[in-house]
């Protein structure tokens, strides 16, 4: 066989081993390419996945901090103690009493108990300093004197009459009433007590208004 036969056989053989069953020549830079593509979108799914997860680990973080504030802020208010007990200092006349006009609010100037300062001695009211279930009491005692007329005392939230008692005069002798109540209160919402009838009101320690918070809401 001559050297030109034998060259065209080995040319015939290297080019049949490059071409792949479909006749195709595969370079290795396009198996490259195919694998970077596989490996971009798995890691675009496996970012998609994780940013998933961060996402409701923020939803489930978000609601943990909104449950937490919430918290702080009801134990916030079940520690508060808020407490009054007041009095008219005076009782220098106990057949008149303390002179009282129509429709004013009993301004007691003896703080006995004022826990949380709600109670304000110079406009006679109570504050609510938070939100919550309140109990008010009074006992009131009537001047002996006759000529004073039947005494009536008012309790009254944000100026809505809500309970009331009155004392008389009986055998020339004053005659003691109280009234208590429950109520809601919104933090800044005022209690008082004020004259409904009569011209005068025992002081001293006959003539008391108390308020306490039952439970902060």
């Amino acid at each position: 066989m001559s050297a030109k036969i034998r060259a065209v056989c080995l040319l015939y053989c290297f080019v049949i081993s490059l071409v792949s069953e479909g006749g195709v020549v595969k370079r290795s830079d396009d198996v490259d390419v195919q694998d970077l593509e596989n490996l971009v979108l798995n890691q675009a799914s496996t970012m998609a996945q994780i940013e998933a997860w961060i996402a409701a680990l923020k939803n489930q973080l978000d609601t943990a901090v909104e449950g937490l504030s919430s918290l702080t802020a009801k134990v916030g208010t079940i520690s508060t103690a808020v407490a009054f007990t007041v009095r008219f200092n005076a009782d220098d006349d106990w057949q008149a009493g303390i002179p009282l006009t129509h429709r004013q609010v009993l301004q007691f100037d003896k703080v006995v108990t004022n826990v949380g300062n709600g109670y304000n001695p110079s406009t006679g009211k109570f504050t609510a300093p938070v939100r919550g279930v309140y109990a008010f009491l009074l006992n009131l005692f009537a001047p002996s004197n006759s000529n004073v007329g039947q005494l009536g005392l008012l309790i009254v939230k944000q100026d809505v009459v809500i309970v009331g008692a009155w004392g008389r005069q009986i055998d020339d002798e004053g005659e003691p009433a109280s009234t208590q109540v429950s109520i809601e209160l919104a933090a800044g919402e005022q209690v008082w007590v004020r004259q409904d009838a009569g011209r005068g009101v025992r002081g001293g320690v006959w003539t008391v208004f108390t308020g306490y918070l039952l439970q902060a809401l």
